[in-house]
């Protein structure tokens, strides 16, 4: 397991349990909000939920 990937899984885990993106920023050192959304791998639930939100 690659540093990287860690970093990858946190920010899922985190976004997904809903914590305010400012927080989740700042807790894993990114620069700016923008950075952190690179990291979140959205799963098939958050898929099917944007699509029925359409």
């Amino acid at each position: 397991m690659r540093p990287h990937r860690v970093r990858n899984t946190q920010t899922t885990r985190l976004c997904r349990a809903g914590v305010d993106p400012a927080q989740v920023q700042y807790v894993l050192g990114y620069p700016s909000a923008a950075t952190s959304g690179r990291y979140f791998r959205a799963g098939r639930r958050e898929v099917a939920e944007l699509v029925e939100s359409v």
